[in-house]
């Protein structure tokens, strides 16, 4: 079940409600995830909408620069994660293998938070 449940990301921005700094989350919401929308779009819902609220409601919670750090880490991380088993069981196998965002982005999103404290 590749799946994120709505209370998810709702819970997130939730969190982001918390600190006063409303245009910045507002701001954050949108530069966060209007990327990966864009992307999903260009190619045909290979990125799916979890993964677009997901960075939303991150980005509410982080503002436009923990968003962008979050994005780097975590796509990054599938990066080296995909190079792996590239180099385990092949480039073809690695091409075709699909790998979900979220547990990536989710690290980032942790080290992003972490590194803005």
């Amino acid at each position: 079940m590749r799946e994120i449940p709505d209370w998810v990301p709702l819970a997130i921005t939730g969190i982001g409600f918390l600190h006063s700094f409303l245009v910045s989350s507002f701001v954050g919401l949108l530069t966060t995830s209007l990327p990966y929308l864009l992307a999903a779009v260009f190619t045909r819902g290979k990125i799916g909408g979890g993964d677009i609220k997901l960075m939303a409601a991150c980005g509410f919670v982080l503002g436009p620069i923990g968003g962008l750090l979050q994005s780097i880490a975590g796509l990054s991380l599938v990066l080296l994660f995909a190079a792996s088993i590239s180099f385990r069981q092949g480039f073809k196998s690695a091409k075709q293998t699909a790998l979900p965002l979220v547990p990536f982005l989710a690290v980032g999103g942790l080290f992003a938070f972490a590194f803005q404290m």
